[in-house]
């Protein structure tokens, strides 16, 4: 049985490299999929991979953010990341898509219409 996860009034306490693993991560974003904690586990999965170079991986974990979490701060951060992991690995439409399609609302709404717009 894997250890617990210890959680402090602030969030997750722990050591880096020994309890915030990306096996430890997932299995907070599974667990509790619906609350801050999880969703942000799972968009820190998923710019992991993004910033490792792991495009493809990372592509289908901000679509499963966005997908799980609509309208919420990780979503739309993750809809706003997948535009950019598209345009990494030269995705152009796919990227110009994912960019025009930030809602307003989206606070990466001017970022995405200006590198959509390039």
């Amino acid at each position: 049985m894997a250890d617990p996860i210890k959680f402090g009034t602030d969030g997750w306490r722990g050591v880096i490299a020994r309890d915030f693993t990306f096996q430890n991560f997932r299995r907070v974003a599974q667990a509790m999929p619906d609350t801050p904690v999880g969703q942000r586990a799972a968009l820190w999965m998923a710019e992991t991979r993004a910033r490792g170079g792991d495009h493809p991986t990372a592509i289908r974990l901000y679509q499963e953010v966005s997908a799980r979490s609509p309208g919420r701060p990780t979503a739309q951060r993750a809809a706003y990341m997948l535009g950019w992991s598209l345009l990494r690995l030269r995705y152009w439409s796919e990227a110009h898509a994912a960019f025009t399609g930030l809602g307003a609302e989206n606070p990466y709404h001017p970022s995405g219409q200006r590198l959509a717009a390039a």
